[in-house]
Parts: C-alpha cells; sequence; structure tokens
C-alpha cells in the first residue's frame, strides 16, 4: 500500500472548493440585489425609501 494520496483524495478537496466558490458568487450575487433595492432614496431626503412609511397607499 502506497502512501501516497492517490489522485481521487487529491481532486475531491478541489471540487469541493469549486463547487462552493459557485455556490458563494451566486450567494453574494442574490444578496447584493437585495441591497441595491434597500437603498434606494427616490425623494433623496438621507433615508433609504426601505425604511419609511408610506401612508399615501
Amino acid at each position: 500500500m502506497s502512501t501516497h494520496p492517490t489522485a481521487k483524495a487529491s481532486l475531491f478537496p478541489l471540487i469541493a472548493a469549486v463547487l462552493a466558490a459557485a455556490i458563494l458568487r451566486l450567494r453574494n450575487q442574490a444578496y447584493w440585489r437585495i441591497a441595491e433595492q434597500e437603498a434606494v432614496d427616490q425623494n433623496h431626503d438621507g433615508i433609504p425609501d426601505v425604511y419609511q412609511i408610506n401612508l399615501r397607499e
């Protein structure tokens, strides 16, 4: 029995890292879109619209 790692043993962590990076990229894109929507301030009063109550509706 060899003490050197096999190609499979070396390849699995690499595959896991690439998969994790892809999942994190998708998650970060979703969070970025949410953060952009929450930062909208259409009336330019310095307070993001998501934190203001619109009583006219």
